[in-house]
């Protein structure tokens, strides 16, 4: 028991004499638990400005929480901070005159830039057009399962001076054709009109002249009404035009063709004869009876006149 005792005191005794040390202790273990009032507070961390300028909207999170404490990586951040895009505007963008969020264009440039706007728009509308044009060329095609053919369109494969002519070749010999006559015309036919005024209206030789006379200058006529419509056709970019084609005007040329044959044929065996007569009537000699071959075939001069008459 007086063992006990004594351990007890020995105890006492040395809480005692190391009071002091003691209380070292107990207020070293004090300020190590005290956090500043500061300490509560998040810190603030330095504003830059954004290159989008985006203010995400005022929440919870943006107040501090005891988590905020707790968490010993303090530096780690999984959101977007505020210079992540870059810290100057000039340099994101890649320009000089970024300033407003509004625009970023100085006040002489906006006029500029409104019309490359303007361009801008009008091609593409442009492109669309063209785009939804092709849309439908290529739908057409496949449901007619022929090739599509633009009669109007610039664009068009068919509008070309090699393909235009070869779909119109009927057309190409008319051009010839007309060009030819109206030259034979102009050399050998009209001198004859000054013969056909001196000689007597009896004269037979007056009315195959006559003759003559009319069926080359119908013959072009018919040629020129047609060349005519063909132009007109053209003009709106047509390559070939069924009705214009088939015209009624085609079967006139198509007999006038074929009389003038033995009108020529007229003038060359009496050519010789012809030009005494031309030359007399230049000189305004008389002219005594004269002979010539008639017409190769009577029947010309029916067809003709049976023309006329429908």
């Amino acid at each position: 028991m007086g063992k006990k005792k004594n351990l007890a005191s020995t105890h006492i005794d040395f809480e005692e004499q190391n009071e002091e040390l003691q209380d070292d202790v107990d207020a070293y273990h004090a300020a190590d638990r005290k956090m500043a009032a500061k300490a509560y507070k998040k810190k603030k961390a330095k504003e830059v400005e954004e290159v989008l300028n985006v203010e995400a909207e005022e929440s919870d999170e943006d107040f501090p929480s005891e988590s905020d404490f707790d968490d010993d990586s303090g530096d780690e951040s999984y959101g977007v901070i505020g210079n992540e895009w870059g810290r100057k505007r000039k340099d994101f963008y890649g320009t000089e005159y970024v300033d407003e969020d509004w625009g970023g264009m100085r006040e002489e440039e906006l006029e500029d830039a409104e019309l490359e706007e303007e361009d801008a728009a009008g091609r593409q509308a442009a492109l669309d057009k063209a785009a939804a044009l092709a849309v439908d060329l290529y739908e057409k095609e496949d449901e007619t399962g022929q090739k599509a053919q633009s009669f109007t369109k610039e664009t068009s494969l068919e509008w070309k001076f090699a393909v235009v002519k070869k779909l119109n070749k009927r057309t190409m010999e008319i051009i010839e054709e007309y060009n030819r006559r109206k030259d034979l015309m102009k050399v050998i036919v009209e001198p004859l009109a000054a013969v056909i005024q001196m000689l007597p209206s009896t004269s037979n030789v007056r009315k195959q002249l006559l003759l003559v006379h009319d069926v080359y200058t119908t013959y072009i006529l018919n040629m020129m009404f047609f060349l005519k419509l063909k132009a007109e056709s053209l003009a709106k970019k047509n390559p070939t035009d069924e009705l214009i084609d088939s015209h009624p005007v085609m079967d006139k040329i198509e007999r006038f063709s074929k009389m003038i044959k033995h009108v020529d044929t007229f003038l060359d065996k009496n050519a010789t004869a012809l030009k005494r007569l031309v030359k007399k009537a230049s000189l305004g000699e008389p002219i005594e009876s004269v002979v010539v071959e008639p017409l190769p075939e009577k029947s010309v001069q029916v067809k003709f006149f049976v023309f006329f008459a429908i």
